[in-house]
């Protein structure tokens, strides 16, 4: 397993908070002409997003299923079509913002000029499968991940007023919803600051699985290999408890003294808006 990144700005996580983002920088989208792109990668909702990476990781487990039951015709055809849906997946990586791009072939509907999302981990906690491809310890998430919380960190004035970690909001930099009304300044989103912590966790879960052993492939020790047992793999595992943890307190924050929650908070003064 390889982490393409930091040890220590993927733990920095800890002060950050969730946000969809798209700010008015622009970010280059690398697209893939190789196979057939389903319409609904014209844009980009949460709902859109884990329909076409649902739909091809529901056809790649159906063909291994059905392989395994026995040759036939409706297995053939389920690793076609998730061949069709993964080649196609690969093209929302981009190699020049080492993220995963939200939306790509971009042809009307909601611009998105950063094309920066945290729908995008969201859409592994949902479809993953234990593959490699996409999945929450892989190179191209794990640097999806790290990038959309660095993005987001400026954007909200809370992150700076609290211990707890930095908020995450669930749509694009340059979210101009507010909870109430569009064209409006976007905030933070209760629901991917929880994510934040969820995929914290499911990294944890997955390091720690049996056999495995964290490689480094960035600047300051390139190819250092660290098992299970080592010290400094136990003291990553921590970092992504803390951070995890933190992101769970941002969340407890932000809690109405009843348990009540909102969908958002105010990006300056942290009150809850939005929907209940």
């Amino acid at each position: 397993m390889k982490v393409a990144l930091l040890l220590t700005p993927i733990f920095a996580l800890a002060a950050l908070v969730s946000g969809c983002t798209d700010t008015t920088s622009s970010a280059s989208a690398s697209t893939s002409t190789n196979s057939p792109t389903p319409t609904s990668t014209r844009s980009s909702p949460v709902r859109a997003a884990v329909s076409i990476w649902a739909n091809g990781q529901v056809s790649i487990a159906k063909s291994m299923i059905l392989a395994n039951i026995s040759p036939s015709s409706s297995a053939s055809w389920y690793f076609t079509q998730a061949s069709y849906i993964t080649g196609n997946m690969t093209g929302f990586w981009s190699s020049s913002s080492n993220i995963i791009l939200p939306t790509i072939q971009y042809s009307g509907g909601v611009n998105k000029p950063a094309n920066i999302d945290s729908q995008a981990f969201l859409v592994v906690l949902h479809t993953a499968l234990d593959d490699g491809f996409y999945t929450v310890e892989s190179d191209q998430m794990l640097s999806t991940f790290v990038g959309t919380i660095a993005k987001l960190r400026p954007l909200y004035a809370i992150n700076a007023a609290t211990s707890a970690t930095i908020a995450d909001t669930t749509v694009p930099i340059g979210d101009t919803y507010n909870g109430y009304n569009p064209g409006q300044q976007g905030n933070p989103w209760l629901l991917f600051t929880s994510a934040a912590a969820e995929y914290s966790y499911c990294l944890i879960e997955t390091w720690n699985s049996a056999g495995k052993s964290i490689t480094f492939t960035n600047s300051i020790s390139v190819g250092s290999a660290h098992p299970k047992e080592s010290a400094i793999f136990t003291e990553i595992l921590n970092r992504a408890y803390s951070a995890g943890d933190l992101y769970m307190a941002r969340a407890a924050h932000h809690m109405a003294a009843d348990g009540n929650m909102w969908e958002e908070w105010n990006c300056k003064a942290g009150a809850s808006q939005g929907a209940p």
